[in-house]
């Protein structure tokens, strides 16, 4: 369920209209996030330490002190680029290439982080691997022309400086794609194949507790103005003729206060998931106005949404049925559409919701074959 709203400036009459996107969705074209395995991000010092501890590990066995002397700064020179080079390219190769992602990830990951700083920090600690291995060739090259003892260790060590500083340097890039990583790893994946439904209406008109009560999701739930700030996934499903049927549930970021032209992080994630992944929508009125938003503007983003998605068949739900209830009659009674009544707390409503939701995805497959 994808949680939209429409932009308000509270301190004045004026009410912004949406414009949700501008070219018409290809829903067959959305595809589900690839199944990413980034391993864990090392910070900066970190690789340092690895490194230095499986070198300082080194024991190498000559009667002669200078060979002995030699040989082991040599190996420890080599673990060092081993570990480095071996860890750093493990991060770089894990990270796919944002042509490889599908729309949905790619925007939602352009949103948070900027495609340009990913592949940017992608890039400098690259780069930074091509570095160490020069160093450490030039500094091997040393050693092994290298005629005094104390001089080799010198070089070993004049080696570890510059390393340390070189990745030191990459604390920042490291610690961006450390977020990236954790964040990629908590995405839903989603199929899309799976008939999508999204759950538009204000804050607090009880979006996401209809969710809660009608998914897996588990959403937070609140009893003030409030709007979801990540991506929830979650199914409804049942079984038909031993044969299982699934709907998509995804309640996101809704919309506030705002022109879509001044929508944080947040509202552009709802628009991201609506554009790419909708397949269904319900839309919830609150008529007893405990939302905090009057039932006329409430109207004109059912209205701004059916004119923006058109094609996209909208389920009307009224929500809190268990409280004003003269309020909600009178709001049915003069509205056209057929309007579900909708409780939560007293269970009102959310079979029927199922219901006809499993009858819209049985349109939608039809539709497919």
């Amino acid at each position: 369920m994808i949680v939209i709203g429409l932009g308000i400036n509270l301190t004045s009459t004026e009410v912004f209209p949406i414009i949700l996107f501008t070219e018409t969705i290809n829903h067959a074209s959305a595809y589900s996030p690839p199944m990413i395995d980034i391993p864990t991000v090392p910070r900066a010092q970190e690789l340092l330490d690895m490194a230095f501890k499986r070198a300082g590990k080194v024991s190498v066995l000559d009667k002669k002190p200078y060979f002995r002397v030699k040989k082991t700064e040599t190996k420890k020179l080599q673990i060092v680029q081993d570990v480095l080079d071996s860890k750093i390219l493990k991060v770089v190769k894990a990270f796919p290439s944002f042509d490889q992602l599908d729309p949905f990830t790619a925007e939602m990951m352009d949103i948070q982080f900027s495609r340009d700083k990913i592949r940017i920090a992608l890039g400098r600690i690259n780069g930074v691997r091509k570095s160490i291995r020069n160093i450490i060739k030039e500094k091997l090259k040393r050693i092994k022309r290298e005629q005094n003892v104390a001089e080799i260790t010198n070089i070993r060590k004049s080696a570890y400086g510059r390393l340390s500083s070189l990745i030191l340097s990459l604390s920042q890039p490291l610690l961006l794609l450390g977020e990236v990583r954790e964040v990629w790893r908590k995405m839903p994946t989603i199929d899309s194949e799976t008939y999508t439904v999204v759950v538009a209406g204000f804050p607090n008109v009880g979006k996401s507790a209809l969710v809660g009560a009608l998914s897996t999701a588990a959403p937070e739930i609140a009893h003030y103005p409030f709007t979801t700030h990540d991506v929830i996934l979650g199914h409804i499903s049942r079984e038909v003729r031993r044969l299982q049927e699934k709907i998509q549930i995804i309640d996101t970021p809704g919309i506030l206060e705002r022109p879509p032209e001044e929508h944080n992080e947040f509202e552009k994630r709802a628009f991201s998931a609506l554009t790419n992944l909708a397949h269904g929508i319900i839309f919830v009125i609150d008529p007893s106005e405990y939302c905090g938003y009057p039932v006329d503007r409430q109207e004109y983003l059912l209205r701004s949404v059916k004119e923006a998605f058109s094609e996209i068949p909208i389920i009307h739900v009224v929500s809190k049925t268990d409280m004003e209830k003269e309020r909600v009659d009178e709001f049915i009674s003069r509205r056209e559409e057929e309007w579900v009544r909708s409780s939560v707390v007293e269970g009102i409503g959310l079979d029927g919701i199922k219901e006809i939701l499993f009858e819209k995805r049985g349109e939608f497959v039809s539709s497919r074959e």
